[in-house]
């Protein structure tokens, strides 16, 4: 990863992140609304049988799963950013760090390991439930 390369003050590190994905994250989360409206529209007014078609469960899931992986790679890397910007702080309070030592700070390449998983798990996700919704309106259209 290149942030095990790159050094930079502690406080652009705070901003990085979010600088970086927020528009993607952005786009992907209005994708996977956008396709719970698609399945929607064809929601089935006969409630005994499935509210929606059987060939849309799937991606319906799959938007759910990217939706909760787009919350779950912000509490991550929220908790984690926090834990390693108040521990540098603290430690530049109590004296134990100088203004040089947290202008040069490399960050933890194991949060940016697991918050790439998570940015790139939901885009897969969406992907893939977008598609399922091509197959099924492909079947549609062609019968």
């Amino acid at each position: 990863m290149a942030s095990d390369h790159i050094k930079k003050p502690l406080k652009e590190w705070l901003n990085d992140f979010n600088d970086a994905t927020s528009k993607i994250s952005e786009l992907v989360r209005n994708f996977a609304f956008a396709a719970i409206g698609i399945i929607w529209i064809f929601k089935s007014a006969d409630l005994a049988k499935n509210i929606i078609p059987t060939d849309l469960i799937i991606p319906l899931k799959f938007v759910v799963i990217g939706l909760s992986l787009d919350l779950f790679q912000y509490i991550w890397k929220a908790i984690n950013v926090y834990i390693f910007y108040s521990v540098y702080e603290c430690r530049y309070d109590k004296g134990i760090l100088n203004d040089n030592d947290i202008s040069d700070v490399k960050f933890p390449i194991y949060i940016e390991i697991f918050s790439w998983l998570f940015f790139i798990s939901k885009i897969i996700f969406i992907v893939l439930a977008y598609c399922n919704i091509y197959i099924f309106l492909i079947s549609r259209i062609g019968s």
